[in-house]
């Protein structure tokens, strides 16, 4: 009987301790907005396209290039236009226009940091 009420009790306190724990991330992720583990890039980029941000760019572009390698792994989560595929939506677009964002209906011309996507965003 006494082992089997040891057994009872540890069971019962690692499943508080789980519970304790994913409770503990869930606010922790709601609170600052970051999933547990998930990088910031991703977290800026998954913003950027939930609100409807659209990207113009080019591989013949260097601040593009340098944008998208910015970025990283989390480029893919981005509304992209590339202006290389899609000439009519990218009418009267340079290359040394380019990368241009659309946020909110206000089109940004070069290449942009994290602190400036977010500040002009809300990200």
């Amino acid at each position: 009987m006494e082992g089997s009420r040891k057994v009872i009790i540890t069971f019962i306190v690692l499943i508080l301790l789980i519970a304790g724990f994913y409770i503990s991330t869930k606010w922790l992720s709601s609170t600052t907005g970051f999933a547990v583990g998930e990088d910031e890039k991703v977290v800026i980029a998954r913003c950027l396209s939930g609100k409807n941000v659209s990207l113009y760019s080019s591989a013949f572009s260097a601040d593009s290039y340098q944008q998208k390698k910015g970025f990283g792994t989390a480029y893919r989560f981005l509304n992209v236009i590339d202006c290389d595929k899609s000439d009519h939506l990218c009418e009267n677009m340079t290359l040394e226009e380019l990368p241009i964002w659309d946020i909110n209906g206000q089109r940004l011309s070069g290449f942009m940091t994290f602190d400036e996507l977010k500040n002009v965003s809300g990200c």
